[in-house]
Parts: C-alpha cells; structure tokens; sequence
C-alpha cells in the first residue's frame, strides 16, 4: 500500500513532530538582599533631605503660609525650589577675633625675617 503512495502523501502521513515546550519562570526585578538594603538607605536619604527643606521653609517663612500637607505634597524639584527661594543667607564673620587684642613691639627690636641681615648702625 505504501509503495503505491505519491511522495506528497506519504509526507503528510509523516508523524508531526512536536516541540517540546519549557516553561521557565523568569523572575524580573529581583534584588538581592544588598541592593534591597541599598535601595532602603536611598529612600531615607530622600525622605531626609525632604524634612530638612520643609522644616527650613516653614523656619524661614511660616508654618502657617506653608503648611506640612502643601509641602509634602509637592515633588522634589518644586520642593527644592522653594527652598533655595526663601533660604536666608548665612552671614560668615571673617573678622580675626575682634576682641583679642593684637600684640606689638613697641619698644622693641623689629623682629626681621630670618634670612635679612641687620646692618650695625653707625
């Protein structure tokens, strides 16, 4: 019987081969212990820097004008911009100790630099 058979027909009763299909579960996003605790430590640094600009806004403005809930519900740009637009300058005192009193030679020889040779007066 199967010799009688066209090549076409004898390829369609060929077994169909089937693939053999795995399933893999491929977790995505999945951290280790250290970057968990590194992604941690972040949002505490940011949750910081966050209370630091709203405590300095409502120093240096009032706590009334910006309130915790106008604050907290700003991002982090708009936050920070309104920071550094009410921040107050530190004023630096470069002043040498103003009230201690500056030594002089009165009444003494000049103290010359090591290498300068007096000349005797005559």
């Amino acid at each position: 019987f199967l010799q009688t058979l066209s090549e076409a027909q004898l390829d369609k009763m060929k077994p169909i081969e089937t693939e053999k299909v795995v399933e893999k579960k491929i977790e995505v996003n999945k951290l280790t212990p250290q970057q968990e605790a590194d992604l941690a430590f972040v949002a505490n640094m940011r949750a910081e820097k966050k209370r630091s600009m709203i405590s300095g806004i409502q120093a240096n403005t009032s706590k009334e004008l910006w309130p915790d809930e106008v604050l907290n519900g700003m991002d982090d740009a708009n936050l920070e911009r309104v920071f550094k637009s009410v921040k107050k300058e530190e004023v630096v005192d470069y002043s040498l100790g103003g009230e201690v009193p500056i030594r002089t030679n009165a009444g003494e020889e000049p103290m010359l630099p090591p290498m300068v040779e007096e000349t005797p007066k005559k």
